[in-house]
């Protein structure tokens, strides 16, 4: 792993604010340093993007111990329900609402287990998948019996305006220049077309709420983005920053959500200790904060709907 000391990922400001160390999980708890000791998690002065700084850069062996099988746990039926069905149909029939045409060539960039694929299958797009994890690919091919494109992502990997919606649900803050692969799918999407970005919202309630205890106990940590602990996070996301990424590609933003993140619904099978009771009250105060947030906005998840203008 090499880090590198880097400007603003959207912006290329170099006034950056400490927001605090990054915690680690098993795989980056027992590394050799390497460098992981000075990164900090910063947020931009100019234009709020928040990211690693230094920005680590994992190399291929590691790269497959953190996005490997376990990466995904085993999730409720009724979050498996809402991910892989009424989410995307929801963020499908937005999109539509905002073209003049039928949707008709959709791309799904950073796929992972193909959790929106089978629906977009189902609405008759003709479907094009992508992820650079050959574990993801081979659980989408024995699933939904469509072929991803493990290929990393350049100017020459589809055809330029080519897509009517281009779906990307939690990729951007794994990559480590977001505008700059922004304005490489960007180049495939046709004029008038839909980008759909789900991020998550790093100025949620619930971040917000874990910062001033961190603070209170005196510990250096954030909240923000996990680029040490899954899911691994690069970079984080605002209504700010966004905003700001789609004016410099040029994208009309029609809207930029935060109610819609449903976290306040179990998603993951607990077992051992957190199957206990204890456990479960935490689990259901949680939850509440969590409803809560979506109500007035400030929920933990960020959507996108942008347009690539008409020529």
């Amino acid at each position: 792993m090499q880090i590198n000391k880097i400007t603003c990922p959207l912006c290329k400001a170099n006034n950056r604010a400490c927001l605090g160390i990054p915690r680690r999980d098993a795989i980056f708890g027992t590394m050799p340093d390497e460098g992981l000791a000075e990164i900090r998690v910063v947020e931009c002065r100019a234009c709020g993007c928040i990211y690693a700084y230094p920005m680590p850069d994992f190399n291929k062996a590691l790269f497959d111990r953190m996005y490997s099988e376990g990466f995904f746990p085993q999730i409720t039926k009724r979050w498996r329900t809402i991910r892989n069905e009424l989410n995307p149909r929801r963020r499908f029939a937005a999109a539509q609402h905002q073209m003049t045409r039928p949707i008709k060539r959709y791309l799904d960039v950073g796929c992972g287990e193909g959790q929106a694929l089978e629906q977009a299958k189902k609405a008759g797009y003709e479907v094009y998948a992508q992820d650079i994890s050959a574990l993801f690919a081979r659980t989408v091919k024995k699933n939904t019996g469509i072929t991803v494109d493990t290929r990393e992502i350049s100017k020459g990997s589809y055809q330029s305006d080519f897509f009517d919606l281009i779906y990307m649900d939690s990729v951007l803050e794994h990559v480590q220049n977001p505008r700059e692969f922004l304005e490489t799918i960007t180049g495939f999407l046709a004029p008038g077309g839909v980008l759909y970005l789900i991020v998550p919202n790093e100025k949620s309630l619930m971040n917000h709420l874990k910062n001033t205890a961190y603070r209170l106990t005196g510990k250096p940590h954030t909240a923000m983005i996990s680029p040490f602990k899954k899911p691994y996070h690069l970079v984080g996301f605002s209504r700010k920053s966004m905003r700001f990424l789609a004016h410099a590609l040029s994208l009309r933003v029609v809207s930029l959500t935060c109610d819609k993140s449903y976290l306040h619904i179990d998603q993951v099978v607990y077992s051992g200790f957190k199957a206990k009771l204890p456990y479960r009250l935490l689990r259901k105060i949680a939850g509440l904060v969590y409803l809560f947030s979506d109500v007035v906005g400030m929920g933990s998840n960020l959507e996108a709907i942008l347009i690539k203008p008409q020529v």
